[in-house]
């Protein structure tokens, strides 16, 4: 019997049966299934574009159409996305309407947004006796002859300003397009300026950065509408730099690559003409940022969140105290209140800790590292308290933590000896403990994150009738990221020695509470106990934190 054969009985056979059978397998009209969780959602692109014409003696003709088609494009790239653009054309583009920008994509990103950058325009450099070389993007009505370091401050963004803002964005992912003159020199400083820190901070805080402009000296093209360089991006955008390996997705390093190609054909089509050529620099690994129509990926949706089983975990504590410095003056009470703080989480909750006092910069990256690196289990929660000095730049409105070997403030302009908190946000976020609970006692701590907003605390009896185990359980079903800090951007009194903190003793207070009568604490429950301390501290949430996740300590 030949193979049709066989499939025909088959069919005439066994069908009737299994149609049967699956009737009697699916359920009835009235069931809803299992619930299936959505996808993650698709990340948020936020937008900067500027583009300037109205220079004063040497205007351009096609910036404002740079910027206008960049924020386009992207747009179109992304049309299931939310998108925040923000573009700037001549007059619109001053130091103050460019910094409320940034303001607003400081407080709106998270982690794993995507920020675009794009200038348009002219840029100056200023190269001080003694200093390292600053460039400025000139904005609106400068004059590009003028190089006074005064004037050029006033009318453009510094590499460092530029640096300061963008650390402070939480998207994970970040696309800078400078589309100038000489703008390789741009990529330099720039890329120097972030380096600043230290690949470690870099490598932990999991950033993605992509910088790409041209190099030597551009022209508009009156036969593109564009410069060149924006030109070629925007064909790349559209699906062009799709090249190798061609699967629906570009990546910034196939951008990269993609305008390097164009410019070897661009050169070679112009024989003597002047030569096109790409600056560009990667920091970090390399991201999508491109998803092209009837992209085939394969799509993992995401797991339904179960309510844990009552389980207890286990609880870890990392404590980082400073109270002795290479050139801060010394302070009486962080080591100190470290070790009372450790004792009692010890003895009273049960949490396995770790003591760092006086370590350098390089150490506290260390010590984050050891725990990014580490396991945790779903259950298992993750307490990270930091005491010691802390700065704040007013211009850039960056707060720092001052490290055993960090400079003094006047001899290190840009802060590269400190810490600085957006970037303890960025790598505190990335710990795999599902749970983390922040504390900060330091000066300006408060500048943790741009949205300081309460916790509240909705009454002790709220969960009466549970144990500490279940009441747990439900608020460890979704991840959190909760931070407390002795103030916001002012000083905070260190309290005489011996004596702790007035803030490190409003916490002892909250532990040695042993969780009232239910047994537990919350962030809300030590919130209570702090927030009548001077400065008022300040407290909220972070990175990935998920609606509904808090950090409970139980009283063992």
């Amino acid at each position: 019997m030949c193979i049709r054969s066989i499939c025909n009985v088959l069919t005439k056979r066994w069908l009737p049966v299994f149609m049967l059978a699956l009737l009697l397998l699916l359920p009835g009209a009235g069931y809803g299934g299992p619930e299936i969780a959505l996808p993650p959602r698709p990340p948020n692109v936020f937008i900067i574009a500027i583009g300037i014409n109205t220079y004063q003696n040497t205007p351009l003709k096609y910036a404002r159409a740079d910027a206008i088609s960049i924020a386009e494009a992207i747009e179109k790239v992304y049309p299931e996305t939310r998108i925040h653009k923000h573009i700037f054309l001549d007059e619109q583009a001053t130091r103050h309407s460019i910094a409320a920008a940034f303001e607003e994509v400081i407080a709106a990103s998270k982690p794993g947004d995507i920020f675009v950058f794009h200038f348009s325009g002219y840029e100056s450099f200023d190269k001080r006796a003694g200093s390292e070389e600053e460039f400025y993007l000139l904005l609106s009505n400068a004059d590009v002859r003028v190089s006074s370091p005064k004037i050029l401050s006033s009318k453009g963004i510094s590499a460092n300003l530029l640096k300061s803002w963008t650390t402070r964005i939480q998207a994970g992912r970040q696309l800078f397009f400078f589309d100038t003159c000489n703008a390789e020199k741009v990529v330099s400083v720039f890329k120097n300026a972030v380096n600043a820190e230290g690949p470690q901070a870099l490598e932990l805080s999991g950033r993605q950065i992509m910088i790409l402009s041209p190099e030597g000296i551009t022209f508009e093209e009156p036969t593109l509408g564009h410069g060149w360089f924006t030109f070629t991006v925007l064909k790349g955008l559209t699906g062009d730099a799709d090249v190798w390996p061609k699967d629906g997705l570009i990546t910034a390093g196939e951008l990269e690559l993609y305008l390097r190609g164009q410019a070897l054909e661009t050169n070679a089509a112009r024989r003597n003409r002047h030569k096109q050529r790409i600056a560009s620099a990667a920091i970090g690994q390399d991201f999508e940022i491109v998803r092209l129509p009837g992209y085939r990926g394969v799509q993992v949706a995401a797991e339904e969140k179960q309510t844990p089983k009552p389980s207890p975990g286990k609880d870890y504590a990392l404590l980082i105290a400073t109270d002795s410095y290479d050139s801060w003056g010394a302070l009486p009470n962080p080591v100190n209140d470290a070790k009372a703080i450790k004792r009692d989480l010890e003895e009273i909750y049960g949490f396995q800790t770790k003591l760092i006092d006086n370590p350098t910069v390089a150490g506290v990256y260390k010590e984050l590292k050891d725990y990014i690196g580490k396991n945790f289990s779903p259950s298992d929660q993750l307490l990270i308290f930091i005491a010691g000095h802390g700065t704040y730049f007013g211009p850039t409105r960056e707060g720092f933590l001052i490290a055993k070997d960090s400079k003094r403030s006047q001899d290190d302009e840009f802060g590269t000896t400190f810490v600085p908190l957006t970037r303890l946000r960025d790598i505190v976020d990335r710990i795999p403990a599902e749970h983390v609970f922040l504390i900060i006692d330091s000066w300006f701590g408060g500048t943790f994150d741009q949205r300081i907003a309460d916790s509240g605390h909705r009454g002790d009896g709220e969960y009466a009738e549970v144990s500490p185990l279940e009441f747990k359980a439900r608020k460890i079903k979704y991840k959190s990221r909760r931070y407390l800090t002795s103030g916001g951007k002012e000083y905070v009194p260190d309290g005489r020695p011996g004596q702790h903190s007035p803030f490190a003793r409003k916490i002892l207070e909250a532990m040695r509470s042993h969780g009232g009568k239910e047994g537990y604490l919350t962030v809300g429950k030590i919130l209570q106990y702090v927030e009548k301390v001077t400065p008022e501290p300040r407290a909220g949430e972070f990175g990935n934190h998920e609606p509904g996740g808090d950090f409970v300590l139980i009283k063992k």
